[in-house]
């Protein structure tokens, strides 16, 4: 257990729209609905909180940017100004639109979750401007090399936008690096790409890697499980697979039982150590 990094996180998704996959729609139209379900994540355990307001599920149809705003700010600014007194958790924004990114990087949100890894026009500039800011490139949702081997493909890819950032000002402290599961990948890769996944975080040393499992269609072929929300138990495994292979964030819809199986990996992790117990 000693690859268990010393403090992993862990990051709730609140989904602000009316087509995800996994929530169907439930908080879209109830900001303080949304808020409260943050309250309960972050004291179920969350570091992060993760607000998205564009489906990136297969087939989604896009979101103009303003409806995106009207989707994501509110919640943003109040958890912004409500975090900032209790210091409890930080918010992220998951969006590859500039102007969201923007406002919401106005708004006080200190982390931009980008599944097309700040690919769109100015995005690099804006991340740039906000120094006390995090992005998280995301491999799968823009084109890649093509590379035969599919952990080479991913890596590289990453390594390219990560050199981009550097070369836009971004200090590699505020990069994290997000190998994209269930993005442009069947079943077999995702679950080949996680197998590997200790390949990934090796040739990445002192980068933060990010990973989003939950609910996802992977889980679903694993298990046989067509309802989203009954793969919890089935992402909790892979979550906890993919941080002993040297990931250091995951991204979770049940906070609580991730919380509760991290405190586990942690138990086991400390049993015979100093002051840890036998």
């Amino acid at each position: 257990m000693s690859n268990l990094p010393q403090e992993p996180a862990l990051m709730g998704i609140i989904n602000m729209t009316p087509d995800s996959f996994s929530d169907g729609g439930m908080l879209r139209d109830d900001p303080e609905l949304a808020r409260q379900r943050a309250r309960e994540m972050i004291a179920d355990g969350a570091s992060i909180i993760d607000i998205g307001g564009e489906s990136t599920r297969p087939g989604s149809a896009p979101v103009p940017p303003g409806e995106e705003l009207r989707r994501v700010i509110p919640l943003a600014t109040a958890l912004c100004a409500e975090l900032q007194a209790g210091g409890a958790a930080r918010v992220s924004v998951d969006t590859s639109c500039p102007r969201v990114m923007e406002a919401a990087l106005t708004a006080g949100v200190s982390i931009i979750n980008d599944v097309r890894a700040l690919s769109a026009d100015g995005a690099l500039q804006i991340a740039a401007a906000h120094p006390a800011a995090e992005v998280v490139l995301m491999h799968g949702a823009i084109p890649d090399g093509g590379e035969r081997d599919l952990v080479e493909r991913v890596g590289n890819f990453l390594e390219r936008r990560l050199g981009a950032c550097l070369g836009a000002g971004i200090a590699p402290g505020r990069v994290i690096l997000d190998p994209g599961f269930g993005f442009g990948k069947d079943a077999a890769e995702n679950f080949l790409l996680l197998r590997r996944l200790g390949e990934l975080c090796r040739r990445f040393p002192g980068q933060r890697i990010l990973v989003g499992v939950s609910r996802k269609r992977m889980i679903g072929a694993a298990t046989g499980v067509e309802e989203p929300r009954g793969r919890d138990p089935g992402s909790h495994a892979a979550a906890a697979y993919a941080l002993l292979q040297g990931a250091s964030l995951v991204r979770v819809h049940d906070v609580r039982g991730a919380a509760q199986w991290l405190r586990v990996l942690r138990a086991i992790g400390a049993a015979g150590s100093p002051g840890g117990g036998t």
